[in-house]
């Protein structure tokens, strides 16, 4: 079997580009209508088309872009159900990530790693960001599960451009101290060993969230 080796300095510029975009757009430099040109975006960051183009593919894959005109992008706003969406799915993935949880012999220990999570974004939360507090705990619930393709969809979710843009611009600005509480909160139905209690209380944790995102 013969393979061609990757070029790896291509994809790592490609991802720096998609990044920048996307913190562009986080941060407003570029607001929902705005065209994306793909040889202007190549001058402006002083690199070839190329790792523009593979990143505004995947920009338009996760949705977050649509293609408008020759070699041109617009950048979509997120309306409400598609906001919906994006929690339905969290509520598919994280809630039966706790339930899995709930069932494991080893739940008491595993909830350590995930109490210590609590508490390390809990003392991050004001430098890092809510937003990033909040993903860092909940992928420790995933994490710690032990299911590895619950974990990459619970990546994929949460790191598509589209779910970036919705949290990072709408998430509940919740005090440090919400975020501990309510998070233990979980930490308590998972070690009940109650598979269904620990799985509705997670559902109902993200439904109080999109109940205030969309408020």
């Amino acid at each position: 079997m013969q393979v061609t080796p990757l070029d790896t300095r291509r994809s790592s510029l490609a991802d720096r580009v998609y990044d920048e975009l996307v913190a562009s757009v986080l941060a407003g430099r570029i607001a929902p209508g705005d065209r994306l040109i793909m040889d202007q975006l190549a001058d402006a960051l002083d690199v070839s088309r190329t790792p523009v183009r593979d990143a505004l593919r995947r920009l338009e894959a996760e949705g977050l872009i649509e293609a408008s005109g020759r070699r041109g992008y617009e950048v979509r706003a997120v309306g409400d159900r598609e906001v919906v969406e994006l929690y339905q799915a969290r509520e598919a993935i994280e809630g039966h990530a706790a339930r899995l949880f709930a069932e494991l012999p080893d739940v008491d220990q595993r909830l350590d790693g995930v109490r210590s999570e609590i508490a390390l974004a809990a003392a991050s939360a004001e430098a890092k960001g809510i937003y990033t507090a909040n993903r860092a705990v909940h992928r420790a619930f995933v994490e710690h599960c032990g299911n590895r393709p619950l974990l990459a969809s619970f990546d994929a979710l949460w790191g598509a451009s589209l779910a970036l843009f919705a949290y990072g611009q709408k998430f509940p600005a919740a005090a440090v101290g919400d975020l501990e509480a309510d998070h233990l909160g979980l930490v308590a139905a998972i070690a009940s060993r109650n598979p269904d209690r620990a799985q509705l209380a997670m559902v109902e944790h993200i439904r109080a969230g999109l109940g205030e995102h969309l408020s």
